[in-house]
Formats: structure tokens, sequence, C-alpha cells
């Protein structure tokens, strides 16, 4: 689950500038417009953990991330009818979206494991696993960065957005189960 949300914000740091120098900016004014999805997804990040703390319940806020970041995806998908506004937009959701999920993930791994061994192999489990994700955005990279691609984020658009879509039914899955275990 950590290796499909990981995968969104490796490519969200990575290619943000890109894709907004591609809305016709500069590169500087594509780096500065790049700074307030950042600051968005922090808070984003930080509201959903603090809420996801104060009500107990893990799943709803990283379901609701994944939604988030999937409709995002399906607005850049389509980038070719949507004017540059929505484009805009559509990086809030998918980098928001991305930030929302991935902290509370890690978290919810360590709620369910007993003990501090348990839980120190288990978090170092699940970030190595899940940092295998930059293997999957340094290809992508790559293939941006060639001269003959003019639309390199539809490349990278319908592999990061299936991991959400194969993600929101594990997620429910999980939240099913667990408590038949006595988890949360």
């Amino acid at each position: 689950m950590y290796l499909g949300i990981v995968t969104t914000s490796y490519s969200g740091a990575l290619f943000t500038p890109t894709i907004l120098k591609q809305l016709g900016w500069t590169s500087i004014k594509a780096q500065v417009m790049s700074i307030p999805i950042f600051i968005v997804a922090t808070i984003l990040a930080l509201t959903c953990a603090w809420l996801s703390d104060r009500l107990r319940r893990r799943m709803p806020f990283i379901l609701l991330g994944c939604l988030v970041a999937t409709t995002g995806y399906a607005i850049m998908l389509a980038m070719h009818q949507v004017p540059v506004g929505a484009r805009y937009a559509a990086i809030y959701l998918i980098v928001g979206g991305g930030f929302m999920a991935q902290p509370i993930t890690l978290v919810w791994l360590n709620n369910n494991l007993g003990g501090h061994y348990k839980r120190g192999v288990g978090a170092a489990i699940q970030v190595s696993i899940g940092n295998i994700g930059k293997l999957r955005v340094f290809p992508l990279l790559s293939y941006s960065n060639s001269s003959t691609n003019v639309n390199e984020q539809v490349v990278s658009l319908p592999p990061t957005s299936s991991y959400y879509s194969k993600l929101q039914p594990t997620i429910s899955g999980l939240d099913w189960t667990l408590p038949w275990y006595g988890y949360a």
C-alpha cells in the first residue's frame, strides 16, 4: 500500500516543476508556482493526521487521499481538453492527495504492531519496500528528459494513477478485516 502512495509523492516532487513549465511558464515561474502546491499539501497532511488521530480511524483518511489524487489524475489525463487553470488545480489535488495518505499509511501499520521491536522492524520493512517506488519514477524521469518527448506527464500519469485504483479496494478490505483480529 505504501509503495503505491509513495510513488505519487516522488513523481510529484520530481515532475511538478516540469509540468508547470509545460503550462507555458518560464522555469523560474514554474519553480515559484510549485511552492504553494507543497504548502497546501503539507496543511492537508497535518490536518488529516490530526483528524485521524482524534477520530482513531485511519482508513477513511487514506481512502480520501487516494480519491483526491485520483480526481487530479483524471483531470490531468484529459489535459488537452481542460484549461491551464484546471491543470494547475489538478496538480494541487494529486500532490495533496498523496501527502494526505502517505503519513497515515505509515502510522496505520505501526498502530497494529505490538511491541517496540516489531514496530521498529515493521516500519523499516515498510519504508524499505515503499522506497522502491523511486525506482518506478526514475525511468519516467529519464524519459521526460529526452529531447524527443513533448508530453512527458502523459507517460507518468497512467502508472501512478493505476496504483490508486488498486489501493482503494485494498484499504477498504484491511479496514474491514483488521477489527476481526483485534486491531483497529
